[in-house]
């Protein structure tokens, strides 16, 4: 699709919300201009970029939740052990173990996550059993250097838990003042699905539900529109000094024309060509460029760096070869294409 198209298009879309009178016409509009941002791939692609640092925070907490839920285990069995070797039983203890029991069966739901959740069920059986006077059995449990004390026991059941909980609240942190954050807010805005009758009979928009809404979505429409900008702008700048036909390998690079003999080898110059330097017949550079790393290189284009430096040296001696204005910069920084004039 045409760029002046997506641009004329989403800046439609949102103007058609943005100022919305009425409830019903805010959230409407939202859900078209979402569900636009979604089904437009040069937009989607933006988005998922964003996406990314979400993504990779909640596999952090997978990871570390996984390792507190394997202690937890193993606490949780010792403590039965305990129960068991003891021959403890009280109604109370027998009622917080079999709610433990229930909770792990899914009979009894939370909102909470499994470990912290696994935790109050740990804590709450080893301070009936301190209260009973089972203390020293616990003391496998005890950390002193615990921050927050209780009165019951410092028992700690899972070291890692502590880095869980705080991934969780740096998630939920980040969640308010993070572009990922902000979309969320917009695909799900949870006043509009919690009060979507009330919101549908109002003839104003409340402030305090669509307040933050308007202010998520300037902040991701702006940042959609800076993005497309750039990209439009690229486009133009390859347009005037670079081409590479669908279907052929030949490049056009200041109207010469250069045909690489193989794919890695077009993929290798696409990608140096935005960041190149013009040099004049003395050598002066012209205009600064931008060298790009082996890893980077090697990656983007999926070879390895053995076959990288095969089409380096392949392309230099075409290049003098053919007589072609250009030439490959490299050393411990990167690597350059300079194009001679």
């Amino acid at each position: 699709m045409n760029m002046n198209t997506i641009i004329e298009t989403l800046e439609r879309y949102y103007n058609s919300f943005k100022d919305a009178k009425r409830s019903k016409d805010f959230f409407i509009g939202l859900e078209y201009y979402v569900e636009y941002i979604e089904e437009t791939p040069e937009l989607n692609k933006i988005i998922k970029i964003i996406l990314k640092e979400e993504e990779d925070l909640i596999n952090e907490i997978k990871k570390y939740e996984n390792v507190a839920l394997q202690e937890l285990n193993h606490s949780k069995i010792a403590l039965l052990k305990i129960i068991k070797d003891n021959k403890i039983s009280f109604k109370e203890l027998d009622q917080e173990l079999k709610e433990l029991e229930l909770y792990e069966n899914g009979k009894i739901s939370s909102t909470e996550r499994k470990s912290i959740e696994m935790e109050r069920y740990l804590f709450d059986i080893a301070a009936t059993l301190s209260e009973r006077g089972y203390k020293e059995p616990l003391n496998q449990f005890i950390d002193d250097t615990k921050e927050i004390k209780n009165i019951n026991g410092n028992f700690v059941f899972s070291k890692t838990l502590k880095t869980v909980i705080e991934l969780v609240e740096l998630f939920s942190k980040l969640k308010k003042s993070e572009l990922w954050g902000y979309w969320y807010f917009l695909k799900f805005p949870p006043h509009y699905q919690e009060s979507l009758s009330l919101l549908l009979e109002q003839d104003t928009i409340e402030d305090w539900i669509i307040l933050d809404y308007k202010h998520y979505a300037s902040i991701i429409h702006n940042y959609l529109m800076k993005e497309l900008s750039l990209s439009q702008d690229s486009q133009k700048i390859i347009e005037n000094w670079f081409s590479c036909k669908n279907g052929s390998v030949a490049i056009t690079f200041y109207g010469n024309v250069y045909k690489p003999r193989t794919k890695p080898q077009v993929e290798f110059i696409m990608q140096l060509a935005m960041k190149h330097q013009k040099q004049n017949d003395a050598g002066k550079t012209l205009q600064k460029g931008e060298r790009v790393s082996e890893e980077f290189l090697v990656n983007k284009i999926g070879i390895t760096v053995k076959r990288l430096k095969a089409i380096i040296k392949q392309l230099r001696r075409s290049f003098d070869d053919k007589g072609f204005p250009l030439k490959i910069d490299s050393n411990s920084d990167g690597i350059l294409l300079v194009h001679t004039i």
